[in-house]
């Protein structure tokens, strides 16, 4: 018994000691570019005119993770290198865009990116 419960604590441990992969940022390079299935379209993301559009996520539930993943792809680790401040949701001209607030870590700097969620928002 105390084998496999051994066993079991350490597959577990095997299984969540998994590295995980920062996509660069020669990858999102704000042209058609995608993690999966989701693409990134338009701007920096620095301003309302240069939103990141996301495009083919079904809902907010792969909307939402895919504009903190293009942060990460920035800024590196989340909560390491750079901490989320708040999220906002803006309509305009008739398209939503959210609005995420974060703290760099290094520079203790607020940056605001702003992701235009219209392709997605309402569905879930």
């Amino acid at each position: 018994m105390k084998k496999i419960i051994i066993l079991i604590v350490f597959s577990f441990l095997m299984a969540s000691c998994g590295s995980t992969k920062n996509t660069s940022q020669n990858q999102i390079n704000n042209t058609n570019t995608s993690i999966g299935k989701i693409k990134y379209s338009g701007g920096d993301g620095l301003s309302l005119e240069n939103a990141i559009v996301i495009l083919n996520a079904k809902s907010s539930r792969d909307g939402i993770p895919a504009e903190y993943a293009y942060i990460e792809s920035v800024l590196g680790r989340k909560f390491t290198d750079w901490t989320p401040l708040g999220q906002a949701l803006i309509n305009e001209k008739g398209k939503s865009y959210d609005v995420i607030t974060v703290k760099e870590t290094s520079s203790n700097d607020e940056i605001k990116y702003y992701f235009d969620i219209t392709d997605f928002f309402g569905k879930f």
